[in-house]
C-alpha cells in the first residue's frame, strides 16, 4: 500500500491516513461466552448479542466470534456465528514503515480534532510527506 502511495505522489505530496489502535486492557483472550449489548430488531423483538475476544499476541492479530439470539441471552440464534479478525498495528510499527518506505510524518494526533498524543493518547492520525 505504501509503495502505492509513493507512486502516486508527487515529491513533499502529503497523505493522511488513521490506523485503530487496541489498548492493553483488550490484548486478552475471552474464550467464554459473553455478553456485549441487545437491540431491538425492526419487528419488534430482542437481540442479545454476546462473543468471544482471542488474541494472538505473536501476530498482533484479534479475532472476535459474535453470537446473535432472539428473545434471551440463550435464545434461539439469529443466523450462523460470525467472526471478525483483526491485524493491528502499534504506532511505533507504523513509524518504522512510513520511514523505510519514503515517507517523513509530518503531524501526529491523536484524533481528528488534532488532540497532541501523549502517553494516554497514542497515535492514530499520521500526516505523511513524500520524502
Amino acid at each position: 500500500m505504501l509503495a502505492c502511495v509513493q507512486e502516486h505522489l508527487v515529491d513533499g505530496g502529503q497523505y493522511m491516513f488513521d490506523i485503530c489502535h487496541l489498548p492493553p486492557s483488550q490484548m486478552v483472550n475471552e474464550l467464554d461466552e459473553v455478553d456485549w449489548f441487545s437491540l431491538t430488531h425492526p419487528n419488534g423483538r430482542q437481540i442479545y448479542v454476546s462473543g468471544k475476544d482471542i488474541y494472538d499476541y505473536s501476530l498482533q492479530i484479534r479475532t472476535q466470534i459474535c453470537y446473535e439470539r432472539w428473545d434471551s441471552p440463550d435464545g434461539e440464534l439469529v443466523r450462523t456465528p460470525w467472526e471478525l479478525t483483526l491485524r493491528y498495528s502499534f504506532p511505533q510499527e507504523i513509524e518504522t514503515l512510513l520511514h523505510y518506505n519514503g515517507f517523513m510524518i509530518v503531524a501526529k494526533y491523536a484524533d481528528y480534532d488534532g488532540i497532541p498524543t501523549t502517553a494516554e493518547n497514542i497515535a492514530e492520525v499520521f500526516i505523511c510527506e513524500k520524502r
